[in-house]
């Protein structure tokens, strides 16, 4: 997922053109993602945040929805090396808004 937004992306850590977050330094991080569905076509949500190419456990997923303009977000802790990387995996049969959608990640220590 990549979005038209990079309001706060201090050190440019964050790529719009792959829609990766690299860990600049090593530490916990938190890391969220919040997106607006769109449509009412019964369609199921899946959407999970990935690590070096892999799953972690933050995850959303609801068989199907009802009504239109539904927001929903995962946010999870993890420790990072340098150079660690997260992206978020959205399922092929979820529909976002984009202008509504925000990935973020902010070192805890």
């Amino acid at each position: 997922v990549t979005t038209g937004r990079d309001e706060y992306n201090t050190g440019s850590h964050f790529s719009t053109a792959t829609g990766r977050f690299t860990a600049p330094v090593a530490g916990t991080y938190l890391l969220g993602f919040q997106a607006m569905r769109h449509g009412t076509d019964g369609a199921s949500l899946e959407c999970r945040i990935k690590k070096n190419g892999a799953y972690m456990w933050a995850r959303a997923y609801q068989s199907a929805f009802d009504q239109n303009h539904q927001y929903w977000s995962i946010v999870t802790t993890t420790k990072c090396a340098v150079g660690d990387y997260f992206q978020v995996y959205i399922g092929p049969n979820t529909s976002i808004y984009n202008d509504d959608t925000y990935f973020y990640g902010h070192l805890l220590g």
